[in-house]
């Protein structure tokens, strides 16, 4: 089951992007960010952060991504959704932001 409670197309300032080695690969389309493990629909940039983060996973790797909450820095691996435009997150973790 994916996990939508979507607002597709959020203003600039409501994006809830995420990040892959530093670089954006998109923005996630429910109102908070997640932070359990399931199935979230995304939307991809069409950048360097997105091709590499695909390159990754096409490869058999299961990447490190992140976002930014407040004072913090949330950590999550990613799996490649079972439909196009979803990722499966799991293995969170919160670092404060030093």
């Amino acid at each position: 089951m994916i996990n939508d409670s979507s607002e597709r197309g959020p203003s600039t300032a409501s994006k809830r992007e995420f990040y892959f080695d530093g670089m954006e690969v998109g923005y996630l389309d429910q109102l908070e960010f997640p932070c359990t493990a399931g199935t979230y629909l995304y939307t991809p940039y069409r950048g360097f952060g997105h091709y590499k983060m695909q390159t990754a996973l096409a490869g058999g790797q299961n990447p490190r991504c992140s976002y930014r909450v407040g004072d913090s820095i949330v950590w999550f691996t990613v799996r490649k959704g079972l439909e196009r435009g979803t990722l499966e997150f799991f293995e969170f973790q919160t670092c404060p932001i030093e």
